[in-house]
């Protein structure tokens, strides 16, 4: 839509986080939103272009439009979709997929197809195909995530549009990495009798004996994301959460089904902070500095990447704060209210107890597909 005159339009762009999965309502756009608009210098237009699975492909294409749009500020958070949304490159597939990529008969064909049978959603499969992180596949999903965040930061700078970069936070210590369904070659009978034993240790409080156990008789599998994840929660157990966390960050670095935004990313994201027309928001960082023993879990994030209502209240005040301290948006001197206050506001905009609650059960009903 056209921007109404003498407003400031804010485009956001991203994947599902910044949709506001799995209830718009409580979602730190618009928890941001209506956060600014009592504090702004003037009236404020919000253009949410994010989509559900999107990865940075998504979101520089998205970008495009944002600027054909006349954004006066761009707002991206991106880096938990990149092997969710990659495409096959090898094999037949691969081949396939570049066919019809570079074939306007074939994309046409596809499309006269899908208006007659709408594509369904597909049924979970037995088995999925594990990603190695230090494998070819891996490797080529990070540079392609670091090309378009460049892109992106390119292009702002030369529209001369305000980009706010977000890290992305994520779920740490509550969400494990996939165990079960993967698609291991060759089977790893060992491995599965280590993980249930080093289970059965932790969930009894036996979690010295389970550290014992990694210590003196290494698993199968040893640096195994799954492993690693049971040694950080075996080490909460016995009081050290520093090195909790980092066992916990090395699972989640070596999930074979990426589906949260790895450290390199993060740090991609970083190493653009000090770009003209950059404003960093280090939100990855920030929930490990207000989460109890830096340890990220199912407070502040509902699942594997999500963050729950508190959470995008958390988000909305971190951005809000840094458009003040770059002199961007918000008037002079304005006060920014804090997360708390936020989420206080958010939920007395549902309405009465009865729709608060009713609001509630329905987010949580929708989360729970994750």
């Amino acid at each position: 839509p056209p921007k109404p005159a003498g407003h400031l339009r804010i485009a956001t762009l991203g994947g599902s986080t910044v949709l506001g999965v799995p209830d718009g309502q409580l979602g730190f756009v618009h928890q941001l939103e209506q956060t600014l608009r009592p504090l702004a210098r003037q009236p404020l237009d919000f253009l949410n272009l994010a989509r559900s699975g999107a990865g940075s492909n998504s979101v520089a294409e998205s970008l495009e439009h944002a600027l054909a749009a006349e954004a006066d500020l761009v707002l991206v958070l991106t880096g938990h979709n990149e092997f969710l949304a990659a495409r096959p490159t090898e094999g037949w597939r691969g081949t396939l997929q570049r066919v019809r990529d570079r074939s306007f008969l074939a994309t046409g064909i596809g499309r006269w197809l899908e208006e007659g049978n709408p594509p369904r959603e597909p049924a979970f499969p037995d088995t999925i195909e594990p990603v190695d992180p230090n494998g070819a596949q891996a490797k080529a999903i990070r540079r392609n995530f670091e090309r378009n965040l460049t892109r992106i930061v390119a292009r702002t700078q030369e529209a001369g549009v305000s980009l706010v970069l977000l890290t992305a936070p994520a779920n740490l210590s509550e969400w494990p990495p996939a165990h079960r369904r993967v698609a291991w070659r060759p089977s790893r009978p060992r491995f599965e009798s280590d993980v249930a034993a080093l289970h059965r240790l932790i969930d009894s409080g036996d979690a010295a004996e389970a550290l014992r156990a990694l210590r003196n008789e290494p698993p199968a599998a040893p640096d195994d994301a799954t492993i690693r994840y049971l040694e950080g929660r075996a080490l909460v157990g016995v009081g050290r959460p520093q090195e909790a966390r980092l066992a916990f960050t090395r699972a989640r670095d070596r999930d074979p089904i990426p589906r949260r935004a790895l450290t390199s990313f993060n740090q991609l994201v970083r190493s653009h902070a000090h770009a003209p027309h950059i404003t960093l928001v280090d939100l990855a960082t920030h929930f490990e500095q207000i989460a109890t023993s830096g340890l990220v879990g199912l407070e502040l994030i509902a699942d594997n990447c999500h963050p729950t209502p508190l959470g995008g209240a958390h988000i909305a005040e971190q951005v809000t704060r840094a458009l003040g301290d770059a002199d961007l948006v918000l008037r002079r001197g304005v006060r920014v209210p804090s997360a708390d206050a936020i989420h206080r506001t958010t939920q007395r905009a549902l309405g009465n107890a009865a729709k608060q609650r009713s609001v509630h059960v329905r987010w949580l009903l929708s989360n729970a597909i994750y």
